[in-house]
């Protein structure tokens, strides 16, 4: 797989245990999506958070 240019995007559920990646942003649902408002605000509070780094060491229960 060819490195990601800073510019280039991708959801953070697309990273592999051992990947790195960089939080660009961090969206409410939009109003029928069929997301809970709830895990937004979580995932702000355990720090997924614009520009921070995060690496992903496991995956939990749903994950691939």
């Amino acid at each position: 797989m060819p490195a990601m240019q800073p510019d280039d995007t991708l959801p953070l559920a697309n990273l592999r245990p051992g990947e790195r990646g960089r939080v660009r942003a961090v969206a409410m649902p939009a109003s029928g999506h069929g997301h809970d408002e709830a895990i937004v605000i979580r995932l702000l509070e355990l720090g997924f958070v614009p520009d921070e780094l995060v690496r992903v060491t496991a995956m939990g229960p749903g994950g691939r």
